[in-house]
């Protein structure tokens, strides 16, 4: 066999093993005595809910032993209750006496109470393959693998059962997916260890600069011209505008324009010729219309005779004269102005040579005049000159001076105090000749000149369109000039924040970060450097830098993984690495066999004459196309014990983490499972692991499937109803609910907060939409209720005190209430619906097939409760109608995209209903209350809910005792969302594992 045959049968061959481990267990189930309860089922319940007739797709007859009864534990919870109110059998069916009713409940709740007694049974342990979810951030914190790569992008979606799609006998395997499988670990062996590495160098950021605050604007050059010579008129000795009128007919000469760029407001400055701006036009434009031609020689003899203005007021001016000089060039006097142009070399060359100072802010005049001389002079008459010219000009180039560029916090202009931006047009992956996945070091060298005691600090950033992570504005604000910060345009990352502590240009100081897309950068196209604002009182602050990037390096996977001792022999390496990899791929210990067998592979490429690296990368593919890593197959360290008992501490420290933050356990757990000591340490470890960010994962993996959130991702609201829907209000919603589970889980705050809260989080999009101005939740306007509340930043998440009750908790969150609606309207069956679904855990059985929907063209603002009354009145609908409906009234306040409304056109809202129990609400305040008072049936759905995603497998009876406990010690500490994950992961089903005479 060779290639993909050798991976694919070791993966075949490992398979059967672990089928042959997973046949599933089944706890033995009580005997009990059901006759009684039997022929009641006959007599009042079988008619409806048979197997001929099924109403609400309920049927009872196959109910005959203890066994069946179990099974259906929470249909038989909820049925028992509904006998013992009166709801069941229905009124117009002949109805048992008290006594048969009492008795029927008795015996089948006999059934449950003798099961509870019985020994403790943590039921089955499902082998689970690895979803997509996992798949990928196990990938990712296995090899410290580049977070833009997605390794899961050639795995297909996981199917959902029990509402998740971390469900163990759903996660099946086929000859199709193993392909997959093979693919994703070609790709990611390819990516993760590079086979050539491109040659290392470095790239000086010394090319034209791009700084977007301020962009320069055209203006006409007669405006311009006016406004100088007024200046100069009203000032006769000040030659520096005088100079300025000279460059800016200069200017207008060179360009043959009738506009010419100056900064924002800035026409006293005159011409704006760059960042690296030099004394002369950059560009000479032939021109052949006489018109044209003759504005332009206007031009020109204006700035000779400006430039002659200078000289009388300031006669060593050697600006004026290398300005006159390049004038008499155009004029076509090319002997005068080599005059003109030697004279200026020497005379600057005398000034410039010995200078050693950092003073310098514009090009060197010696270098400038040099190049404007050499066209004029003969190669060989005067070679002699032309060698004389280039060393001076060589010598002042290599000045380090010459290199560096200024910051300095007394200017008041932005484009002088910073920040400072580096960008080639093209995006920085091509300054540094780098693909978009290298890593490179981004360096700048610098010294600063301060008299104050207080420290000098710079941050060097990254910008691009969108950044995945970006610096928030209050961080942005710390530093001088202004930064993008709009995620449509470009936002800002700071890389690092250093302190500066050189003073001299003879030893100045290095500060380099590593630019890893590892670090989620995403589409990087700046690099810059910013200076710290000082003190209100601190002196001024002078910043000299040059920025270099050096790359590209490889990759910090290859790093990562190839690391091993020089000093070794190949194959010694070899094994090394595998050995390291190796027990965090399969999560527990490994043989000597076990590294051996992955250590061939690479063997045999190397035999087969390929390079090491690339027989390392063969060795990665075995390793994750492995079922050893695919599968969370947990063996058990004793197998002939009779009793349940504590499943082992590597699986333990598996099921916390692919619990916690669907992923692979970090060293610490690895370490406490390695000494024994992570059962003993439970509790810390999961509140460690809920403040670690990585606990994100319960909200995107847990949460948002039980809350059915992602549904919002393809809701679309009609564009014509509802026009201020738009993607950004749409991912405003669905930020508003990660934040806010996550701030949940990470701040041990109540599970009851998710029903109401006083607080929620809030970007500018979202607090316009619920028209909220500020962080104390203050309407728009000049008087707020409450004063002292921060406006609310428009790319950033913050939280939001609460006024009033339109909104706190998840039912008022926009997203669901978005999310619950058709496109076109509200509606009250579908948000009471979910209230039922995921609030209590009482899901309405699925419509009839025989009875339509509303048709949204006859529903109105008038009339959608007299249809709802209508369609409630058909008797197969009322029995659920009666439930949904007034849960789903409380909501009418809210339109379809979630917004606060008190009219639906010119209709008052009516959000009043009658509970099923008899009573009254008005409005969202009031079903809060409602629900809040039976809070222990909300703690026990999301318990529930909770223990099927950390198992992997849907609750079974034999889990009732687990869940009660769990409940219970929710309730003792104020219903905490912590609590409840530390009861989980201390219950029965989670800690421990069958014995084998749990079985039958």
């Amino acid at each position: 066999m060779h290639g993909r045959m050798k991976f694919t049968a070791a993966i075949v061959g490992a398979l059967g093993l672990l089928a042959s481990a997973g046949v599933a267990a089944h706890a033995a189930v009580p005997s009990a005595d059901l006759k009684s309860a039997r022929a009641f089922l006959d007599e009042h319940c079988i008619r409806c809910h048979g197997e001929k007739k099924a109403k609400g797709d309920v049927t009872l007859h196959t109910f005959t032993d203890a066994k069946s009864f179990l099974k259906e534990r929470k249909l038989w919870e909820t049925a028992l209750r509904m006998v013992e109110n009166g709801e069941m059998p229905p009124e117009k069916e002949p109805r048992p006496g008290g006594r048969e009713n009492s008795a029927f409940v008795k015996s089948v709740r006999a059934v449950f109470e003798t099961a509870d007694a019985g020994k403790p049974d943590p039921g089955r342990v499902p082998i689970r393959r690895l979803n997509r979810t996992e798949y990928a951030n196990t990938v990712r914190e296995l090899l410290q693998l580049d977070l833009a790569l997605s390794p899961e992008s050639d795995l297909p979606t996981d199917a959902v059962t029990h509402g998740f799609d971390n469900i163990a006998d759903a996660l099946t395997i086929s000859p199709v997916l193993l392909d997959r499988y093979l693919n994703s670990a070609e790709m990611i062996a390819e990516r993760a260890i590079r086979a050539e590495l491109p040659k290392r160098v470095i790239v000086s950021l010394e090319s034209p600069l791009a700084n977007p605050n301020p962009r320069p604007e055209n203006v006409p050059v007669v405006k311009l011209v006016e406004k100088l010579a007024m200046l100069a008129e009203a000032n006769p000795k000040d030659a520096l505008v005088r100079y300025r009128l000279a460059q800016a007919h200069s200017a207008a000469y060179g360009l043959k324009s009738e506009t010419v760029s100056i900064t924002p407001g800035g026409e006293a400055r005159g011409v704006w010729f760059g960042f690296n701006r030099g004394h002369l036009p950059f560009e000479v434009r032939p021109i052949n219309d006489p018109a044209k031609l003759k504005t332009a020689k206007d031009h020109l003899d204006r700035a000779m005779v400006r430039y002659r203005e200078v000289l009388v007021l300031q006669p060593e001016s050697l600006p004026a004269r290398l300005g006159l000089a390049w004038c008499l060039v155009q004029a076509g006097d090319k002997e005068a102005a080599a005059r003109e142009f030697r004279a200026v070399n020497e005379a600057a060359w005398i000034k410039e040579k010995d200078i050693k100072s950092a003073e310098r802010e514009f090009p060197s005049i010696t270098v400038e005049a040099f190049k404007q001389l050499l066209p004029l002079l003969d190669k060989d008459k005067d070679a002699k000159e032309i060698a004389i010219l280039k060393q001076r000009s060589g010598q002042l180039n290599a000045i380090p001076w010459g290199r560096y560029r200024l910051l300095d916090s007394s200017e008041t202009q932005p484009w002088l105090t910073g920040p400072f931006y580096y960008n080639d047009r093209e995006g920085t992956t091509l300054i540094v000749k780098y693909s978009a996945t290298d890593e490179f070091l981004f360096r700048a060298t610098v010294f600063a000149e301060a008299s104050g005691t207080e420290p000098v600090r710079v941050a060097l950033f990254a910008s691009g369109l969108a950044l995945p992570e970006h610096s928030t504005n209050a961080e942005l604000g710390k530093f001088f000039g202004t930064f993008p910060t709009n995620p449509t345009q470009a936002t800002t990352k700071i890389l690092k924040i250093a302190e500066v502590t050189a003073r001299s240009i003879d030893a100045p100081q290095q500060i380099e970060v590593l630019v890893s897309r590892r670090g989620r950068l995403g589409p990087i196209q700046n690099l810059g450097i910013a200076l710290l604002k000082p003190k209100n009182d601190s002196p001024p602050v002078r910043l000299h830098f040059k920025l270099e990037a050096e790359g590209p390096l490889p990759p910090l996977s290859h790093q990562h993984i190839l690391a091993c001792s020089a000093d070794k022999s190949q194959a010694e390496q070899t094994r090394e690495i595998v050995g390291r990899l190796l027990p965090k791929a399969f999560r527990r210990p490994v043989t000597k066999d076990e590294i051996e067998a992955i250590a061939k592979f690479a063997d045999r490429a190397v035999a087969d004459g390929h390079k090491w690296e690339v027989g390392m990368q063969h060795a990665l593919i075995a390793m994750l196309c492995s079922p050893k890593f695919l599968f969370r197959a947990e063996l058990d360290d004793r197998p002939d014990s009779a009793e349940s008992h504590p499943t082992g501490e590597f699986e333990l420290a598996s099921r916390l983490s692919y619990f916690l933050w669907s992923g692979m356990p970090d060293d610490e757990l690895f370490k406490l499972a390695g000494e024994k000591k992570l059962s003993a340490n439970l509790e810390a470890q999961v509140r460690r692991m809920l403040k670690d960010p990585k606990s994100i994962a319960l909200v995107d993996n847990f949460a948002t499937q039980w809350l059915n959130l992602s549904q919002l991702q393809t809701h679309a609201p009609d564009a014509k109803l509802f026009p201020k829907f738009d993607k950004e209000l749409r991912e405003a919603m669905l930020g508003e609910s990660r934040a806010f589970l996550h701030h949940l889980i990470r701040e041990e705050r109540s599970l009851l907060d998710l029903i109401d809260s006083d607080y929620t989080f809030m970007n500018g999009r979202l607090g316009q939409h619920y028209g909220v101005a500020d962080t104390l939740g203050n309407r728009p306007g000049p008087n707020p209720a409450i004063k002292g509340g921060s406006p609310i930043p428009r790319d950033l998440f913050v939280p939001v005190q609460l006024q009033g009750t339109e909104r706190g908790g998840l039912l008022t969150h926009a997203s669901i209430l978005t999310m619950t609606s058709p496109t076109t309207r509200t509606s009250p069956v579908k948000r009471g619906a979910w209230v039922l679904e995921k609030i209590l855990g009482t899901p309405p059985p699925p419509p009839p097939p025989n009875v339509p929907e509303l048709d949204p063209k006859e529903v109105t603002a008038t009339n959608l409760r007299e249809r709802l009354q209508q369609h409630r009145a058909n008797a197969v609908c009322a029995s659920c109608h009666s439930k949904v409906d007034p849960l789903g009234f409380a909501f009418e306040n809210y339109d379809a995209i979630g917004a606060f409304r008190r009219k639906d056109g010119n209709q008052d809202i009516d959000a009043s209903g009658t509970l099923p129990d008899g009573r009254k609400f008005s409005g969202m305040g009031d079903l809060k209350k409602s629900l809040l008072a039976d809070k222990e049936r909300f703690a026990r759905n999301v318990t529930e809910k909770l223990l099927t995603y950390a198992l992997g497998r849907g609750v079974e009876y034999y889990d009732k005792r687990a869940i009660d406990r769990i409940v219970s010690e929710v309730a003792k500490d104020d219903f905490k969302f912590s609590r409840m994950v530390i009861a989980t992961v201390q219950s029965d089903p989670f800690r421990l594992r069958r014995g084998k005479d749990q079985t039958q």
